[in-house]
């Protein structure tokens, strides 16, 4: 890490608030102290919490892609990004249509006693 520290260095004298290493191969991530001017290993279970981000990030999710993921979809969701959103909009959609084609079928059963299959087939391709 020392190319990484000496770079963190010049960062750091340049006032940059945060910052962090990612080892990919011990997985492991620090964050730079001013205080102590040497890498801190933060806890894998621990959240990098901070004004620039919507939503905490799992320490574990920047050397773990299934957390990352996660992570990314928490915060396209607290963010209500228009493809989600829109996305979102349309299960929800067709979700109320299910409902209601449940809700006349067993009406329908109710009412008349049964429902012939030929009709249920034609009312579900509808």
């Amino acid at each position: 890490m020392s190319h990484a520290t000496t770079k963190v260095k010049k960062l750091a004298a340049r006032g940059v608030r945060r910052l962090f290493c990612i080892c990919v191969a011990s997985r492991g991530v620090y964050e730079w102290s001013h205080e102590h001017h040497d890498w801190q290993a933060l806890d894998p279970a621990s959240e990098i919490r901070d004004v620039c981000f919507r939503v905490p990030i799992p320490v574990g999710a920047l050397v773990d892609r299934v957390l990352a993921d996660d992570t990314v979809a928490r915060a396209l969701l607290t963010g209500k990004n228009r493809v989600i959103e829109e996305a979102l909009a349309k299960r929800q959609k067709e979700g109320r249509k299910e409902g209601h084609r449940e809700a006349l079928t067993r009406l329908f059963v109710k009412r008349l006693g049964c429902l012939l299959f030929p009709r249920r087939a034609t009312y579900r391709a509808s």
